[in-house]
């Protein structure tokens, strides 16, 4: 890093909107010479119902806050 920022952990991904797991998916599709749109969403209860899962949050994406403050910008 070019940056003078402290030692410590920094989340770094990339900026931007934050995707799904449909969205991935149906860009698999996509790629494959399949249709997008068969891919369907379905929430976190209703995949859960009936299944004992490990928790899981509802928002994971990463802040990136400290690594900004410190100088470290993402591309």
């Amino acid at each position: 890093m070019d940056t003078a920022a402290p030692y410590g952990t920094y989340h770094v991904t990339n900026s931007g909107t934050p995707r799904s797991w449909a969205d991935y998916a149906r860009r698999v599709f996509e790629l494959t010479g399949h249709d997008p749109a068969r891919v369907s969403t379905t929430t976190t209860e209703e995949y859960a119902a009936g299944k004992r899962l490990s928790p899981r949050p509802l928002h994971s994406t990463l802040a990136l806050d400290k690594a900004r403050r410190d100088g470290v910008r993402e591309r």
